[in-house]
């Protein structure tokens, strides 16, 4: 940076990375109640306490599981696409919720059993392999570690 003469922004105040955070993983702002609690807090421990207070939000783990199900089946609202979607991103939601790995959860959406019967919930079946592996069907699109 300094070799282009960019000098770095400067730090943004706690209760702002606070609002960011809270909007971008949970899709919402902090409530006063909750802000009130932030700032009672000694400045070193802010904000490891609201990462760790967002994560065990379950409307973070609804909030981001609707983000992976975008990314896995997008958005169309077709009525079977529709109800297979809503089961999707409840078991997404219930897998964040619980801070399943994100290795075994991708594992669990491509290697799952349960298609053909609408009734049980099936893992792999809200998935295309289409959508899964647009080009080569010997290669995976999801990044598993």
């Amino acid at each position: 940076m300094a070799k282009n003469s960019l000098n770095p922004a400067p730090m943004a105040p706690d209760l702002v990375v606070a609002r960011r955070l809270s909007l971008g993983l949970m899709g919402t702002v902090p409530s006063l109640e909750v802000l009130r609690q932030f700032e009672r807090l000694p400045s070193g421990e802010r904000l490891s306490w609201w990462v760790d207070h967002i994560l065990d939000d379950r409307r973070y783990a609804d909030y981001f599981a609707e983000r992976l199900a975008r990314a896995c089946v997008g958005t169309e609202e077709g009525p079977f696409i529709f109800y297979r979607r809503r089961r999707l991103v409840a078991w997404l939601g219930d897998q964040l919720a619980v801070n399943r790995p994100y290795d075994h959860l991708v594992h669990d959406l491509i290697a799952g059993k349960g298609c053909g019967r609408i009734n049980r919930l099936p893992i792999s079946s809200p998935l295309q392999v289409s959508q899964i592996m647009p080009t080569n069907p010997t290669r995976c699109a999801w990044p598993v570690a």
